[in-house]
């Protein structure tokens, strides 16, 4: 019986770790795939010196949320939020930078 107990203690802990690492690997994903999203825009922008089609208001908004998502990932210390959060307000800046640059 001891066995037994100790048999599904384990196999709980197994349980939670793999659950556990599912969760994180989301949150990885979710950090590539948020901070990549504008990378086109700003290439294309710096390549090309047009961002004529680019609404200023939109990436004015995006670096604003992205401010403040930041701000509130270094509060609770979440590596997630603060880096997903950096490169998006980075790109977003940058994207704000070229619409100015390049009129």
């Amino acid at each position: 019986m001891r066995y037994f107990r100790r048999l599904r203690c384990r196999f709980s802990f197994y349980y939670f770790l793999i659950k556990y690492m599912f969760w994180i690997f989301i949150g990885i994903l979710a950090t590539l795939v948020t901070s990549v999203q504008f990378t086109p825009q700003v290439v294309k922008a710096f390549k090309t010196k047009s961002v004529k089609d680019v609404s200023l208001l939109t990436f004015i908004i995006i670096c604003i949320s992205a401010s403040l998502w930041l701000f509130y990932g270094i509060h609770l210390k979440d590596p997630f939020l603060i880096t997903t959060n950096s490169l998006v307000f980075i790109s977003s800046v940058l994207v704000v930078i070229s619409k100015f640059l390049f009129k």
